[in-house]
């Protein structure tokens, strides 16, 4: 681009991550686990000779289910997701590129029901992830 300005998009859809599970005191035990995640990013940077630091932010949705251990209701909910983030690339030759990324990942808190009350929760995450690239 003009002036060595560098746009992005880029489609996530993690297949793994380890389950976590929250323990929200509500009236008793409620664990939670997200199943699956789905999520978009545009970035922006300016390259500097190898050099591509960058910015990005995105939206996404991602499904989440809580246990109450008490009563053995399960609950499901669609949470909305945005994330932001910093980082930087290094272009090793003219195919291969590494780099490092600060991420971080909120998702809207949702209703889940705990014995005789509720609670409204939702994940929150910062990543830290090295990348390593092979532009065609």
């Amino acid at each position: 681009m003009a002036n060595d300005w560098v746009y992005g998009l880029q489609l996530n859809a993690p297949i793994y991550a380890k389950k976590q599970r929250p323990v929200v005191a509500i009236a008793g035990q409620q664990n939670g686990e997200l199943n699956w995640a789905l999520y978009g990013t545009g970035q922006i940077g300016k390259a500097y000779g190898r050099w591509l630091p960058y910015v990005e932010a995105g939206l996404g949705v991602a499904d989440a289910e809580g246990l109450d251990q008490n009563t053995g209701i399960t609950t499901s909910n669609t949470h909305f997701m945005y994330t932001l983030g910093l980082g930087v690339n290094y272009a090793l030759t003219d195919r291969i590129t590494t780099g490092l990324k600060y991420q971080y990942i909120g998702t809207s808190k949702e209703r889940y029901p705990s014995g005789v009350s509720a609670a409204n929760w939702g994940f929150e995450m910062s990543l830290i992830t090295f990348n390593l690239g092979y532009r065609f």
